[in-house]
């Protein structure tokens, strides 16, 4: 029983640590740079042609698969925190695979505090 009740408790604080993920995601076709301050609630669009939109998003975790939505609806960052990533251009891996609106794959890195 002590087991159960300790593997639960460090499953939870897993979890947890997994959900305050900071982080830099980069894209390419077209080139986009996505970086998310769980702290915050903020969701940064870097273009390339120097356009940069911040607006408020949220994220949650299901598992090893955090979602990043924004308050308006309009992007749905899917990132998946057990698998590495890649910009699809370079040979650069990144921390984790991510999605943006279901159709360009990227990578993302943490961002530490």
């Amino acid at each position: 029983m002590k087991k159960l009740i300790f593997g639960t408790l460090a499953l939870v604080a897993l979890q947890s640590t997994a959900h305050a993920h900071n982080v830099m995601c980069n894209f390419t076709e077209p080139f986009i740079t996505l970086s998310f301050d769980n702290n915050k609630g903020l969701l940064t669009r870097y273009d390339y042609g120097g356009t940069e939109r911040t607006v408020a998003a949220s994220s949650s975790l299901q598992g090893h698969i955090m979602t990043v939505t924004s308050a308006d609806s309009t992007v749905k960052l899917v990132i998946d925190l057990s698998k590495k990533g890649n910009d699809g251009m370079s040979d650069r891996e990144y921390d984790f695979d991510a999605v943006l609106n279901g159709k360009l794959y990227g990578g993302c890195d943490e961002i530490k505090d």
